[in-house]
């Protein structure tokens, strides 16, 4: 996330329509992350429907639903604090 913003600001500062370019591709990315089979995700939630679906409507125990979507929250949250530390370490003058 912090090198997104550092690469971003580098095409700011030379041209425009390569921000909107650079912002699009972003976005398309962004997208693409959001419907990944990922608990806590848009995809994650489609999973469960799938799941829900394959056993005739029946839904799933809630407990078992909140189980799932807090572990890929935690994931998530741990990887993205990850990245953030990793990409802020890469910017550190060495």
């Amino acid at each position: 996330p912090v090198a997104i913003v550092a690469a971003g600001s580098d095409i700011a500062r030379t041209d425009s329509a390569g921000l909107f370019q650079y912002c699009a591709i972003i976005n398309i990315n962004l997208a693409v992350v959001n419907v990944l089979p990922l608990p806590a995700l848009d995809g994650g939630y489609l999973v469960l429907l799938l799941v829900e679906a394959l056993r005739g409507g029946k839904r799933l125990p809630s407990t078992v639903e909140q189980t799932v979507v807090a572990s890929g929250f935690l994931l998530l949250t741990a990887l993205g604090v990850g990245l953030i530390v990793r990409d802020t370490i890469n910017l550190l003058p060495q």
